[in-house]
């Protein structure tokens, strides 16, 4: 998708530039429409920032050494984010909900 496409999506589901850039960077939550639905469900950025620790740390996950060097995905050392696994469709809104005990 283009950037600017991108970011029409972000306006659109009423964003700013700026509380976007927060939801992207912050609670590497990459899509506008999960950032919408976790914002929906009361949740603030520092809230989707939250780490979900990884419940098999020595998994063999997607993200190969190879992914890693090419700068795929480089996820939180130690899990990922409310965020980024709500985003990603690994995580539902309640299940993020109730990782932060809501």
């Amino acid at each position: 998708m283009a950037g600017a496409a991108v970011a029409a999506e972000w306006l659109a589901a009423g964003f700013t530039a700026v509380q976007a850039a927060d939801w992207i960077a912050h609670a590497r939550c990459f899509t506008a429409l999960a950032a919408a639905e976790l914002r929906d469900a009361g949740l603030t950025p520092n809230d989707a920032a939250s780490v979900v620790p990884d419940a098999d740390p020595d998994a063999d996950l997607p993200d190969s050494e190879i992914d890693r060097e090419i700068g795929i995905y480089s996820p939180v050392p130690g899990g990922e984010t409310n965020g980024y696994l709500v985003a990603n469709c690994d995580l539902t809104i309640d299940e993020a909900r109730s990782v932060l005990g809501r």
